[in-house]
């Protein structure tokens, strides 16, 4: 047994150790070789392990043990080998009975030199917000700018927002890799839902967790060193467990503000993965009532919950001017209904056949609106097409005054993302929902029609068929499904977010992180 290392109450978990055992090994095999030891067994780092810094020679055995489980000296087989073999004690090291194993972190804690703005007295500084996100899909991003809108409109200056794409810059590989892994999961569904339920169950997510904690977890004490938050914001479901085991562990030992707080916004409506509720976060926000049910059932406790709505852009809580103005400024007509046809912002989906669908069931008596996001292909292509006399068609790629062109229209086609749905619903837009991605969005498409505001359908002749509908008896029955949206939107969910979190950010004056020595082992 590497040295060190206790494990105690292991009795009734054998069966997750041995699971975990494999799992955290393959994974920890692959560390990026830009941490491994040169061949004389001295590594050169570039991020903080006991209190030494870039530049700072280091051997192995300050990181930690460097014999394996036999006990045989691993000179100059490099950090992966180290880590690939000492790895899983420290997993599942815990002391103290009672059937559990706790986790013992593998990495040290140290002060970083890398620091924005030096330490100092920040007395007077402005307190810092870090609001943690990955692009695994727009929406997450998305969040996190419409958040600090949101700041910046309540507060102009006061605070220092970072959006910071945690895994992608600040751990190693095959973390770093997430963005990448997940567009293409996404490209073939029965891969991302396998990937989705698989990782649902805690006795799977946790030990996941864990194992990413492991080897994550200097590198994103390394950020927090960075950016020096007082709060700290996560949009993404795969940012609770560790930046908070991090946070945690970071203020124990003296490294971090000890009123530093951390929150969870979540950015799904309905059907959520399960890593988003953890129960040691100081607040999560929650879209619905099912999304809280969700979180009690995990064991969050009821008071860090909070049922706002989803963080929407600030233009949509700020009001929109009416529908003729805004038609007027971007070029529409005045009079005739406007059917506004979402492709997102890479412009996929049976976009084109939509159009043609459109256009040969209601042609003149409509205008339309089709955003095709970054594919420019597929904007030339509807731009050279012939379509029916009378009828307008406003072809975009893609853009950025997309509150205008909602406020503008009076029905939206669009995929099942949770923020176009929060932002259509608080623009009075019914629904024609045509795709989703499999599993978080699923939930959204019940949530849409059990609530009477949209409809589901995936066959673009139907979809203009259901419009044209809805536009006959002069916009009867659009009206009706018009009024029922606005009733069940929330236009004040942003701004009502962004003032509890101020409420979190609470500086401790004069507070000066603590210089960790470094191991004399």
């Amino acid at each position: 047994m590497v040295p060190g290392t206790c494990l105690h109450g292991m009795s009734s978990s054998g069966d997750s150790a041995t699971i975990l055992a494999s799992v955290s090994s393959s994974i920890i095999q692959n560390v990026d070789p830009s941490m491994g030891m040169k061949k004389d067994g001295v590594s050169r780092q570039h991020h903080v392990f006991d209190g030494k810094t870039d530049q700072q020679q280091m051997t192995g055995r300050r990181f930690c043990s460097t014999k394996n489980t036999d006990g045989i000296w691993m000179k100059g087989k490099g950090m992966s080998a180290v880590l690939a073999t000492s790895a899983v004690p420290w997993l599942l090291a815990g002391c103290g009975g009672g059937g559990q194993a706790r986790a013992v972190p593998l990495w040290k804690l140290g002060r970083s030199d890398r620091i924005r703005g030096g330490w100092g007295d920040r007395s007077d500084a402005k307190p810092r917000i870090m609001i943690l996100m990955s692009d695994t899909g727009g929406g997450h991003r998305a969040s996190a700018e419409a958040l600090r809108g949101g700041f910046e409109h309540l507060y102009g200056s006061k605070y220092r927002i970072d959006i910071v794409d945690l895994w992608t810059h600040h751990t190693p590989w095959p973390y770093n890799e997430f963005p990448k892994s997940y567009s293409f999961m996404v490209k073939y569904p029965f891969i991302w839902r396998g990937n989705f339920t698989f990782t649902q169950p805690k006795f799977v997510h946790v030990p996941l967790s864990t194992a990413m904690h492991v080897v994550t977890g200097s590198r994103i004490s390394a950020a927090f060193d960075e950016y020096r938050p007082n709060l700290i914001i996560s949009v993404h479901p795969l940012m609770q467990h560790v930046p908070v085991k991090v946070l945690r562990r970071r203020i124990e030992s003296g490294l971090q503000d000890p009123n530093t707080a951390f929150a969870t916004v979540v950015t799904d409506l309905t059907t959520c993965h399960n890593t988003w509720f953890y129960h040691d976060v100081d607040r999560c926000f929650v879209a619905t009532e099912e999304s809280k049910k969700q979180a009690l059932k995990l064991g969050m406790p009821e008071d860090k919950l909070r049922v706002y709505g989803l963080p929407i852009r600030p233009a949509f809580s700020q009001g929109l001017p009416r529908a003729k103005a805004l038609r007027k400024k971007l070029g529409l007509d005045l009079t005739k209904p406007c059917i506004l046809l979402m492709g997102g912002g890479e412009g996929m989906g049976p976009v084109e056949k939509t159009v043609d669908a459109v256009a040969e069931q209601i042609g003149a008596d409509a205008q339309l609106v089709v955003v095709c996001g970054r594919n420019a292909t597929l904007v030339n292509k509807l731009q050279s097409k012939a379509y029916p006399s009378g009828m307008n068609v406003h072809i975009q790629g893609f853009v950025t005054n997309m509150p205008e062109y909602m406020g503008a229209c009076d029905v939206i086609i669009t995929k099942a993302g949770p923020g176009t749905i929060s932002e259509a619903l608080i623009c009075g837009l019914p629904l024609v929902l045509n795709a989703f991605v499999p599993c978080q969005e699923e939930g959204n498409i019940p949530y849409v029609t059990e609530n009477k505001v949209g409809v589901f359908e995936t066959k673009p002749k139907k979809v203009a068929s259901i419009i044209k509908s809805w536009l006959d008896d002069n916009g009867k029955e659009l009206k009706v499904l018009s009024k029922r949206a606005k009733a069940l939107a929330k236009p004040d969910s942003l701004f009502d977010i962004v003032k509890e979190l101020s409420t979190m950010v609470r500086p401790t004056p004069g507070f000066k992180p603590k210089l960790m020595p470094a191991s004399s082992s």
